[in-house]
């Protein structure tokens, strides 16, 4: 009988001699570019911006061809001629056939706007691509549309390459030396302590006194440790019966959900004194009517400091300080309720001048604002620098920006901090702070709506959800009433796909 060794041929090659961790990293940032894109396309970009896509590409390429059949949106005014339908005249609308259109907004028909028309014509796609780009796209070239994505999709690779690398690299030893059998292993000491992280073999000698863990004392017949409301067992490194759900459970810390855990399953940080803790943040209570209110506080430091060239003084740079806190914290206080749950927030702003930009880098402010006298850039009067996943761009833990020393009392101020909440600039709903329109007329009070509350404090709100969520489903012994709970986030500036 002949014994055949090896592998058949009809085995195939394995494992593949193809980076397929790599691969798999560009797949995973082509899908995340694809889903910024979208988003962005979706519920960034206006109205205008998404029917007039297609011709803005078309017109860009202009080299290949001089001038090309457009239709646009042209709006007949009695003031004057017709003009090129802007994004404050317009409004998404529908036909009684479904079909999707434009209507004129109030605001345009008082201004003596009359109606919207379609217009098909040759145009000269140089001018016509200068047009778009300056009235329909900000100023923003299509490689400008698509940086967001592009860099989103990089970062996530970047990432990905950090987990494929080194299993790619795993790969193509074992594909070469093949695997390592199961079983003992001959190492020399210094091999065996790299290995640990050790330095050497120790014994222990059995102690002879009873206090264990923290002191206390252990039960010669049963092995558990005396921690008075409960007893521990140190071979399992957990509790033998849970602490009460309510004394010790936040939502925003999940290891603190676990009640058999002691001190959050960090001995090395905690003490957990008696084996239950009473230490609770008392922000939110649920009364016997299961009515929730809850109290939110939103805190934040601000360094400001006087950007090159402003030329302004210490008495200018100490009253933007004050019209910053007053203006923050005036604008982002009140009520609002959201599913069932009534929400009273309260603002603290705590706002510092800074002699330079390195000294207010170095303040420990969450927060660092150039001051300017006048536009912050040529196409924004301020701004708050987004995340992006470029080094220097904002993902360090502070926040930066640059703000209109003359704008501040005017909503400016109140709205920049809506972007350091977290939320960019929207135009939907009866949104105020985030919405840049609002800075051109006086008559909108500077105060957030319960949208802007709603997107604003969005992780408290999810993490209030969470914790009544968690009542619902707890079946164990009753729960006090008032039933109170807490949770703590941290947010900053969005990234430029982000809320």
């Amino acid at each position: 009988m002949k014994q055949k060794w090896g592998r058949e041929e009809s085995a195939g090659d394995w494992p593949s001699g193809k980076a397929v961790w790599t691969i798999g990293a560009v797949f995973v940032a082509l899908v995340a570019a694809g889903a910024i894109s979208a988003y962005r396309y979706a519920r960034v970009w206006t109205p205008l911006e998404r029917n007039y896509l297609t011709a803005y590409l078309a017109t860009d390429a202009g080299a290949l061809r001089k001038d090309g059949w457009y239709t646009l949106l042209m709006v007949e005014s009695r003031k004057g001629p017709a003009h090129l339908a802007m994004d404050a005249e317009v409004t998404p609308a529908v036909t009684a056939s479904g079909e999707k259109t434009f209507a004129l907004t109030e605001a345009a028909v008082k201004a003596g706007d009359v109606k919207l028309e379609w217009q098909r014509g040759r145009y000269d796609n140089a001018r016509l691509h200068g047009i778009f780009r300056h009235w329909i796209y900000n100023d923003q070239s299509p490689t400008d549309l698509a940086k967001p994505a592009l860099w989103g999709g990089l970062g996530v690779f970047v990432l990905g390459l950090i987990v494929a690398i080194p299993k790619d690299a795993a790969r193509a030893r074992e594909r070469k030396h093949g695997r390592r059998l199961k079983g003992p292993e001959l190492v020399t000491a210094r091999a065996f302590n790299r290995r640990t992280q050790a330095d050497g073999i120790g014994f222990v000698q059995e102690q002879s006194v009873r206090e264990k863990l923290t002191g206390k004392e252990r039960d010669a017949e049963s092995g558990l440790d005396n921690f008075v409301k409960r007893y521990f067992g140190s071979s399992l490194g957990r509790f033998m019966t849970p602490d009460a759900f309510y004394k010790d459970s936040h939502v925003g810390d999940p290891q603190s959900w676990n009640e058999y855990a002691y001190a959050r399953n960090n001995p090395l940080r905690y003490v957990d004194p008696t084996g239950q803790t009473a230490t609770v943040s008392t922000s939110c209570s649920t009364d016997a009517n299961n009515a929730t209110t809850c109290n939110v506080n939103i805190s934040a430091s601000i360094a400001i400091y006087a950007q090159q060239g402003s030329n302004l003084t210490q008495d200018q740079l100490n009253q933007a300080a004050g019209t910053i806190q007053s203006s923050i914290q005036n604008a982002w206080s009140g009520s609002f309720s959201q599913d069932g749950v009534t929400y009273n927030v309260s603002t603290q702003v705590s706002v510092s001048v800074a002699t330079s930009q390195d000294a207010a880098m170095g303040s420990g402010a969450q927060n660092v604002i150039g001051i300017s006298n006048g536009n912050a850039s040529p196409t924004a009067d301020s701004f708050v620098n987004p995340k992006l996943l470029t080094p220097g761009a904002g993902i360090q833990g502070i926040d930066t920006g640059v703000w209109n020393f003359n704008s501040l009392g005017s909503g400016v101020a109140a709205h920049e901090f809506t972007h350091l909440l977290g939320v960019g600039d929207r135009k939907d709903g009866d949104m105020v702070l985030s919405n840049t329109d609002f800075l051109n007329n006086n008559n909108i009070p500077r105060t957030a709506t319960s949208r802007d509350f709603g997107w604003g404090v969005k992780e408290a709100t999810g993490s209030v959800g969470l914790g009544l969520s968690m009542k619902s489903w707890y079946n164990g012994p009753a729960l006090p009433s008032p039933f109170r709970f807490s949770t703590t986030d941290t947010v900053g500036a969005p990234w430029a796909w982000w809320k």
